[in-house]
């Protein structure tokens, strides 16, 4: 079984995904700015975050890995 990867290295996985910082706030959208993105990689992700990286990345990093103490993997169907 694959060892679960943090949510710092999920969130830096979508930004590799990306390109950027900036490419990840762009597909993010509404009023998210490439500061925001840095300051979660910094200081850790706001999980109100976690679903629009999500959809941003075409879930190739999920919420459960970017937020696992709000979106625990065991509450997965």
């Amino acid at each position: 079984m694959n060892k679960p990867i943090s949510p710092k290295e999920a969130l830096l996985r979508a930004v590799e995904i990306c390109g950027s910082q900036s490419e990840l706030a762009r597909r993010i959208g509404g009023t998210c700015k490439p500061q925001n993105v840095s300051y979660w990689v910094k200081h850790g992700l706001a999980p109100e975050a976690a679903i629009p990286i999500e959809k941003a990345v075409d879930m190739a990093v999920t919420r459960y890995e970017l937020a696992p103490k709000i979106y625990p993997v065991e509450n997965v169907a």
